[in-house]
């Protein structure tokens, strides 16, 4: 039977390879960007906020960016900062993720008409996407 690496093993290497990509390309440096999801992955949310705040100044990065920043809030319980980036994410580059973390964050914030509505607006526009249903 074929052994494949163990997940930690390729956000190891996905947050390697994303440091040497921005590296060749002037980039944020090492883990800015694409490495913030995978120091995320590793579950290092202190390093992949920080990441994610340094991509936002990298061209086309701004919506991932947002969405991390977002979502690594949301890991540490930032609520407030996790609300606003999915709400801004919502009206700048509405998808079903920024959806899902906005429908998340409400409800761990105990704002559950909030969550319905946000729910709701996403049901219309993401049909046939299971985790908005009723």
């Amino acid at each position: 039977m074929k052994r494949f690496p163990s997940t930690p093993y390729l956000l190891v290497a996905a947050l390697a390879a994303s440091g040497v990509a921005l590296a060749d390309q002037g980039g944020a440096g090492p883990h800015g960007g694409p490495g913030g999801f995978a120091l995320r992955g590793l579950a290092r949310f202190a390093d992949a906020h920080a990441s994610f705040e340094r991509a936002l100044s990298l061209p086309d990065a701004q919506p991932d960016a947002l969405f991390g920043l977002a979502a690594t809030a949301l890991d540490l319980g930032d609520l407030r900062a996790a609300q606003g980036g999915f709400e801004l994410l919502v009206r700048v580059a509405p998808t079903a993720d920024a959806y899902r973390g906005l429908v998340e964050s409400y409800r761990r914030a105990g704002r559950l008409p909030d969550a319905d509505r946000a729910a709701a607006v996403a049901r219309a526009r993401f049909p046939g996407d299971p985790y908005f249903a009723r």
